[in-house]
């Protein structure tokens, strides 16, 4: 899974979301996915 925004950000954004640098993507991903 992600480790952490900053990989989820160059991962999902760039490929399947047209949102600017995953700035949407933080809410997107489950919070339990995101440990940083």
């Amino acid at each position: 899974m992600f480790t952490g925004i900053v990989e989820a950000k160059g991962l999902i954004s760039k490929k399947n979301f047209p949102f600017p640098e995953g700035e949407r993507l933080q809410i997107k991903i489950p919070k339990d996915l995101i440990r940083i």
